[in-house]
């Protein structure tokens, strides 16, 4: 991702929290990285739910790619769009980090909610 907030994110990641990550990215892990299609992988996920949480603005993952792979998908699913500005501040900034964290939470107390109670029926 050659992006300046990229950059600034990894050199202060690895600078603060992981000082013996290494920046380095072999040849053979490029082709996958910039071939893999969500959108056409979205229909596999079914019958596990999907939740997707992206930012309304975002050069590196686009927005619209993330309304497509929902769209795609066949099973449960819910999409969450969270007022951002690029891709980086869902990765560590407040009130980002913390809005996503609890869609997840809330998805995830209802989705796992609804497999005890068919489990507990069943």
């Amino acid at each position: 991702m050659p992006l300046p907030e990229a950059y600034s994110y990894y050199e202060r990641t690895s600078r603060d929290h992981a000082p013996n990550w290494s920046w380095k990215t072999t040849a053979a892990s490029l082709e996958p990285y910039l071939t893999f299609n969500a959108v056409s992988q979205a229909p596999l996920v079914a019958p596990t739910p999907l939740l997707i949480v992206h930012g309304t603005n975002d050069i590196a993952l686009l927005p619209e790619l993330a309304q497509a792979t929902h769209d795609a998908a066949t099973g449960p699913k819910q999409l969450v769009w969270i007022e951002t500005h690029n891709h980086i501040e869902l990765y560590d900034q407040d009130p980002y980090v913390s809005e996503a964290v609890e869609h997840v939470l809330g998805w995830l107390g209802r989705v796992l909610g609804e497999r005890a109670s068919s489990a507990s029926r069943g």
